[in-house]
Order: C-alpha cells, then structure tokens, then sequence
C-alpha cells in the first residue's frame, strides 16, 4: 500500500509547517507544553497548553500526479492569565485541498488551499474564516538532492500575509537528512538505528484568531520562533512517538482591536503597523511536545 503515497504535505493551523522528506505522516495526535513564562513588566507567570490531532490523506491517480486531502484541528489555553486573553480557549480547524502535478522526472508542482476558522468559538459567524494556499515549486537536482521555492498567503485578521519559501531537501547518505522550507521550517535529522531517529527541529508558526463579540472581537496574533531537540522512537514499522524539547526565539501573544489592521505582513516584516497592543508581553520559555504518528514511509530502505 505505501508505494501508493507520495507527497510534501503541509500542517497548518494556529501556525505554519511545512514538511518535505521520505516519509508521510498519515495521522498524528499530540499536545505542546510550555510552562511558567514570566511577564516582562510585572510577577505573574502564564502556562501555554496547545493540542492538536492532523489527518493526511495523499491519493495518487492514474497519470502518477497526487490529489491531498487533510484536517486539523488545534486548541490553544493560556493557564489562568486573564491580562493575556481573558481566559478564553482558541481553536482552529483547517481544511487542506490540493494537487500535486509532476511534469517530468525533474519538476513538480504543488498547489493547496486552505480554508479555515480560527478564533474562540463563542459566536461563529462569517468572521471567524479565513483563506489561505500555498504554491510550491520542486526541482530534482540528484537522486539525493531536491530544491523548492514557493509562495503561502493567508487572509489573516491582522490583514495580508504572505510569506516567500525556499526549500532544500538533502540525503547525503542513509543516516542524515536535511529537509524544510525557510523560513518557516527546518529540519536536521539523524537515524540511529532502526528504532531511533535524532535531530534538531526549527519553526517559526504565526496566525491569529478572533475573539467573541464579548470581548469586542478583538484578535490574539502569535509570531514565535522555536529550536528543539527531538527523537523518534519507532514502537513498530508505522507507530512512532516523537519527543521534543526546546526553546522560544522571540515568541509573542497579542492581543489588537478589530479594527486595528497591518496594511500586510511579509513573512516576519509587519508594513503599516500603527496597531495599539491591549496586553502585556511575556518572556522566552522553554517548550515541551509528545505526539504520537501513524507514518508510512515511502521507500523500501526506511524504518525496518
């Protein structure tokens, strides 16, 4: 059944993340911790708990090109920090609908969109949507060696953003990779034996969600950078549990009025910015994942 897959699938949802390597990740559930984070300019400390569950489904077709179809679905809490958020849970369900055509051995593209709803929940309207999609363009250098570059673009409630991709995806032997799309993700791993995989996993997630009309409908906008260490470790050829711990770079949760609007933001520059920020700013923290997989691998050699 696996020599049916073949895809670079994409997870998005409260954030951005975009993967390209020799294996898919049908499903996964998991839930992100990071806590006690100082505010900077008073006492209190704030927990942040997210969970999330990601269903991917690649389908090839007859003329070898790949129709994806995925869901996920994220909650994200803040612990008992009224000056943040008003205590209120966010979620976001993404629907990903794309298409993967492959022109020749060398060159592919890439094409998905992206409708979602983001925001607390309290009074769904047509508010609570938002569009998004991705373009991206594969070329195959070496049997070993990929390039990719691409474009995302989201309708965000901050406005416009829309963020340019450069990608590599590098196997230089059957032990070590390299594989992401800068700037939103880079992955360096390293296979330790057959159970046990190792590397360091960068991310920069960003997205916002609206809050009810009992809090004015406002939005909370979250741009953070993040550095872990991971492991997977392989229970059997297709279960594997991932661990990762790490550290934020430049993490912020703010929270805007409604009205308040970039004229748009390209990838981590912010262009007519005259916003008035409603709640205080924490510090860096550190972060802690567990998440459990179904993955298929796509080759013969992987994961035996």
């Amino acid at each position: 059944m696996k020599y049916l897959f073949f895809i670079i699938f994409i997870y998005f949802g409260i954030n951005i993340n975009l993967h390209a390597q020799n294996y898919v990740d049908i499903f996964n559930i998991g839930s992100c911790y990071s806590p006690y984070n100082k505010f900077k300019h008073f006492d209190n400390k704030v927990s942040i708990n997210e969970s999330f569950a990601n269903l991917k489904i690649p389908v090839q077709l007859k003329n070898k090109n790949v129709f994806i179809f995925g869901l996920s679905i994220n909650s994200l809490l803040f612990d008992n920090q009224p000056e943040i958020t008003n205590n209120e849970k966010y979620y976001t369900n993404t629907l990903q609908l794309g298409y993967t055509k492959n022109w020749n051995e060398k060159f592919s593209t890439m094409l998905v969109v992206l409708p979602k709803m983001s925001s607390d929940f309290k009074d769904i309207s047509k508010e609570d949507y938002q569009i998004g999609g991705l373009l991206i363009f594969t070329i195959k250098k070496q049997e070993n060696l990929k390039y990719k570059f691409g474009v995302y673009y989201n309708s965000e409630y901050f406005g416009p953003f829309i963020v340019p991709l450069l990608g590599i995806d590098w196997q230089p032997n059957d032990k070590v990779q390299l594989f992401g799309n800068l700037p939103i993700n880079l992955t360096f791993a390293v296979k330790l034996n057959n159970k046990l995989t190792t590397g360091l996993f960068f991310q920069a997630p960003a997205g916002s969600y609206r809050l009810g009309e009992e809090n004015l409908s406002a939005y909370l906008q979250k741009t953070t950078q993040e550095l872990s260490l991971f492991f997977d470790s392989y229970f059997t050829k297709n279960i594997v549990m991932t661990i990762k711990g790490g550290y934020t770079l430049g993490r912020s949760y703010r929270l805007y009025s409604n009205n308040d609007k970039l004229n748009m933001k390209l990838s981590a520059f912010d262009f007519g910015d005259k916003r008035n920020q409603l709640n205080e700013d924490f510090n860096d923290g550190f972060i802690f994942e567990l998440k459990l997989i179904y993955r298929l691998s796509i080759d013969n050699d992987n994961n035996k």
